[in-house]
């Protein structure tokens, strides 16, 4: 699936394994969860972080924190 910017999707799933036990843990503590509406605002120069907004949070994830999310 390609991503779009500025569009909404859901989370489907987090995907993790123990590899990203510490980071799963983080991405909850911030308030990521499955179910949950996240829009992609963009990706910041030279293949940076992705820049996201999960309610009226906005979060910048590394690609293996965004990853680990299945969007629908």
């Amino acid at each position: 699936m390609a991503l779009e910017f500025n569009k909404e999707y859901h989370i489907k799933k987090i995907h993790f394994n123990e590899a990203h036990g510490g980071t799963y843990a983080r991405m909850i503590d911030l308030g990521l969860m499955e179910g949950m509406k996240i829009k992609i605002i963009r990706r910041l120069q030279q293949q940076g972080p992705w820049v996201v907004q999960a309610d009226t949070l906005y979060l910048a994830l590394r690609d293996e924190e965004f990853s680990m999310l299945e969007l629908g």
